[in-house]
């Protein structure tokens, strides 16, 4: 027994040894470049105290580094939680489309409209093109879709959207424009009944009773959509984009693209340190206890 416990705690001991070797070599470059900081930091404390001829204590620059290095943490934490949001996003893109490199197109096609368009936020629009995807919406045109009925959100409330993805969506799987989709746009806003009035020359009424027979194909209702969005919010959607509020809209949704993008290298390696802490609690801790149980026995 005692030489069983002897080589059992020498085994544990190397995969331990083994182990935090790994998770130190990780934090090595951490560790030199914080103390390199810290240096640089001290060097030019000097130099600041004496531009600003003993304005500003100790305690007032510790507090301003900490709120400096509070900020890094904050960003930095924001770009992995983003980018592990579109990663999960673009491994369902993968799955619905059965092409990676279709699914990359198509999420860089959405950023674009996010971009392009002042009232709707980066991820709504992701998450309306994963429905659209989901609802049977082929890969290259979840983005051209999500423009339109982007365009039209502009001017009926982007509160809306998820709305009229959900409509849109109905009649792409269904093939046609029934009584309940067609409500489901005028409750939104949408004057679609009297824009197929005027494609088809008929009357509300009549395009009212076309729907609830199903004559009204999907691809009408399409066309009807577009119209709309460039003709009618198209113009509407240029003029906000102008407005001070379309322009930090912008600036938010450039923001969270550029968060995604940096996150995204951060990511591997959160990924790879998560990978050996969870070794450390499933294979190694569990030894470690019953290696004491038996030495206690």
């Amino acid at each position: 027994m005692a030489f069983d416990s002897l080589e059992w705690r020498l085994t544990a001991k190397d995969e331990v040894s083994q182990v935090t070797d790994k998770v130190a070599k990780s934090f090595g470059d951490v560790e030199k470049a914080s103390n390199e900081a810290a240096k640089a930091v001290a060097s030019s404390s000097v130099s600041w105290q004496d531009m600003a001829k003993g304005v500003f204590t100790g305690e007032a620059a510790l507090k301003a580094l900490e709120t400096a290095f509070g900020s890094v943490k904050s960003v930095a934490m924001g770009a992995i939680n983003e980018a592990a949001r579109v990663e999960s996003l673009t491994v369902s893109f993968e799955v619905m489309s059965g092409s990676a490199e279709k699914a990359q197109i198509s999420l860089k096609q959405l950023q674009q409209v996010a971009l392009d368009n002042p009232v709707l936020g980066l991820e709504q629009v992701q998450e309306g093109g994963k429905r659209l995807l989901a609802m049977g919406t082929s890969i290259e045109q979840v983005a051209p879709q999500m423009k339109m009925l982007g365009d039209i959100a502009g001017g009926v409330g982007a509160d809306k959207l998820p709305q009229l993805v959900t409509a849109f969506g109905q009649v792409q799987t269904k093939g046609k424009l029934m009584g309940q989709e067609i409500n489901q746009f005028a409750e939104a806003g949408v004057p679609l009944i009297e824009e197929l009035a005027k494609s088809f020359g008929k009357t509300k009424a009549e395009v009212v009773s076309m729907s609830e027979k199903g004559q009204i194909s999907a691809g009408e209702m399409t066309k009807a959509l577009d119209n709309l969005a460039r003709n009618k919010f198209g113009e509407l959607g240029a003029k906000q984009a102008e407005t001070f509020a379309g322009k930090v809209a912008k600036l938010q949704d450039a923001w969270q693209v550029f968060l995604q993008n940096q996150g995204a290298k951060i990511l591997e390696w959160s990924k790879k340190f998560i990978d050996i802490i969870t070794y450390v609690v499933t294979d190694i801790l569990p030894k470690f206890a019953n290696g004491v149980n038996t030495v206690t026995e």
